[in-house]
């Protein structure tokens, strides 16, 4: 699977508490000057973001793309099903990223 790398630009002023600050979407450009401060991110957001409310964001995009758990179970039993050979080449292409069709592991070869 590709790693991503995404970068982000912050710039706070003032003091902790009395501070603001803002956040950029630097790879992307997708925000720009996102406002938040020591108060919205500890009390009522006051229509500000902030990084944690961010990471929560990332956090739950990625779980969203994890298989359930049915299906995980259903993809392990069919993987037991392969001889020693096939489930090796599974998971030398699974780390790589490669797509493997059906057809290629019924036969065993890739």
């Amino acid at each position: 699977m590709p790693r991503a790398s995404r970068e982000a630009e912050v710039i706070w002023e003032g003091s902790s508490a009395r501070g603001r600050g803002a956040i950029t979407a630097a790879s992307s450009g997708a925000f720009a000057g996102l406002a938040y401060s020591e108060p919205t991110r500890i009390g009522a957001p006051d229509g500000e973001t902030s990084p944690e409310e961010l990471v929560a964001a990332a956090e739950q995009c990625f779980s969203a793309q994890h298989l359930p758990w049915q299906l995980a179970d259903l993809l392990l039993v069919r993987l037991e099903r392969l001889s020693d050979d096939s489930r090796e080449v599974v998971r030398v292409a699974a780390v790589a990223g490669r797509r493997v069709a059906h057809a290629m592991l019924a036969q065993g070869v890739i």
